[in-house]
């Protein structure tokens, strides 16, 4: 039995997945897709988060090329952040 929680991450690009993200999991798990497509569902996750006022611990885990680069991974934390 775990000792501590165990995060919840809900996967999935519709807008019911996004809504149930931000709204009840620890954090959301993107699968994949064009650079402009994640662009699009994180906008739409972050006006979910600011909305349904969701934890500052959130986790978002993306599969991108930005991944791969120090200026990538700085790219993709001030898309993630709801404010």
């Amino acid at each position: 039995m775990p000792t501590e929680p165990v995060p919840i991450l809900i996967g999935g690009h519709g807008a019911p997945a996004l809504q149930r993200a931000a709204r009840r999991g620890d954090g959301w798990m993107h699968a994949g897709g064009s650079p402009a497509e994640l662009d699009r569902l994180l906008a739409r996750l972050g006006r979910l988060r600011v909305e349904y006022e969701t934890r500052s611990d959130f986790e978002v885990h993306v599969i991108s090329p930005d991944g791969f680069t120090v200026e990538g991974v700085k790219r993709l934390e001030t898309r993630v952040s709801p404010m």
